[in-house]
């Protein structure tokens, strides 16, 4: 479920505000086509896990880079590896580029404060 999913990550974030430290949470990727396990259950899952994820002040939102921009459930052709699941070569240096910048901008934010 998604909580089950959002446990993990609001523990470690719980964890960490302790330690006066903050994790730096990614979306999850589409997967629609990956050997029969993609389910609009699981899709709905997923969805309320990026949205939990999206609400938290410091994330990476590697969904948005990769995901097609016809098919928010599915990978980007660009970025699949083949198999709907993994990403490709090029989606590594997609999600790298995005992660500099949101790093950067995190770290920016926590300069000016």
């Amino acid at each position: 479920t998604a909580e089950d999913l959002i446990r993990g990550p609001d523990a470690l974030s719980e964890l960490a505000a302790a330690r006066k430290s903050r994790p730096v949470l990614a979306t999850l990727t589409p997967f629609c086509g990956y050997d029969g396990i993609w389910s609009p259950e699981r899709e709905a899952v997923r969805a309320m896990v990026n949205q939990w994820i999206r609400s938290r002040d410091c994330y990476i939102d590697i969904d948005a880079c990769v995901r097609s921009s016809s098919d928010i459930k599915s990978l980007a052709p660009e970025y699949d590896s083949g198999d709907h699941l993994h990403l490709n070569a090029a989606a590594g240096e997609r999600a790298a580029e995005e992660i500099f910048r949101t790093i950067t901008r995190i770290r920016k934010r926590r300069a000016a404060i």
